[in-house]
């Protein structure tokens, strides 16, 4: 092999090694940014929950998982270059289901007893770079009626959750366990705009 080919591919070897070890472009603003959208996210969610189970009980609530959430992801995705979500390996609706980047994540999170932990870094894809972001999701007491011991739910909420989630695969938590996490992909720079804004505006 010839010198000049093999000082190229150590060169570019190097130039990859380098931007995967460090922070990256911006990364301190990509976490601020990312653990500002999930904490609205999450304080959505709980509130609507609790004002659900309070005016329509369990049954009612059924519907601020099923359609409120995936309608405020989509809010916080409408930023250009900006993707969220909800992940879990025990999904209840089938768009939860993880890439490979999150099932990694999720396999590193779960694996830690409690806390509100994060995992992130850089990815390459077909040449287009992403900051992504997990941030752990626990059973709440409010979570747990609709995901706890299935035997325990009344008829009306199996029968509900049987017609919106044939292939239900999220009950048997308790209060405390690893449910999942928040995902977010944010491609670069398009996603910078967003990240400014959100930074500025949360």
């Amino acid at each position: 092999m010839h010198r000049g080919m093999i000082s190229g591919i150590l060169g570019a070897l190097a130039a990859a090694f380098i931007f995967f070890c460090q922070k990256g472009p911006d990364q301190e603003q990509l976490i601020s940014a990312s653990r500002k959208v999930t904490d609205s996210y999450m304080g959505e969610l709980k509130m609507a929950l609790s004002s659900a189970i309070s005016q329509s009980g369990v049954v009612g609530a059924v519907d601020v998982c099923s359609e409120l959430a995936p309608e405020v992801a989509r809010k916080y995705s409408s930023a250009d270059g900006w993707e969220v979500r909800r992940v879990s390996r025990k999904f209840r609706n089938a768009h939860n289901a993880p890439d490979s980047f999150e099932s990694q994540g999720l396999e590193i999170l779960s694996a830690k007893a409690q806390g509100d932990d994060e995992y992130y870094t850089w990815d390459i894809q077909d040449g287009q770079r992403a900051f992504r972001y997990l941030r752990t999701i626990r059973m709440a007491v409010l979570c747990v009626n609709c995901h706890g011991d299935a035997a325990a739910f009344s008829p009306e909420l199996r029968q509900v959750l049987s017609t919106k989630y044939p292939n239900d695969n999220a009950t048997g938590f308790e209060v405390g366990d690893f449910r999942g996490a928040f995902s977010i992909k944010i491609n670069w720079p398009q996603g910078k705009a967003g990240v400014d804004s959100i930074n500025h505006s949360l």
